[in-house]
């Protein structure tokens, strides 16, 4: 398979995964949030990190559908989507542990 079809699918999927988590409410989707307790999951407001996970998949797959036509060179557009997944990665870990989407102190 190409690399251009297999990164055009990986931003589909992130694409659709936003809309399903944001706008069809399917939380479940989201690893920690499902594992949690009721009287854990009333803590968080998961509609604003739903917002945010929706706006950064959205951002990923715009940088790697873009980046797909103006890096030709296989191994640096390798390079250059591993650092995009990391560094969503990395905000939505920080900023779920932020006291922006907590609604009350534990």
């Amino acid at each position: 398979m190409r690399i251009d079809v297999t990164i055009s699918i990986v931003c589909l999927v992130l694409c659709i995964l936003g809309i399903l988590i944001h706008n069809f409410k399917m939380y479940f989707l989201i690893s920690g949030y499902n594992m949690m307790s009721e009287t854990k999951k009333k803590k968080y407001d998961i509609e604003k990190f739903a917002k945010a996970m929706r706006n950064v998949f959205f951002t990923g797959s715009f940088l790697m559908f873009t980046g797909m036509f103006f890096i030709q060179d296989f191994g640096l557009m390798s390079y250059f989507n591993m650092i995009i997944i990391i560094g969503m990665v990395i905000f939505l870990i920080v900023y779920g542990q932020s006291k922006k989407i907590k609604l009350t102190k534990e």
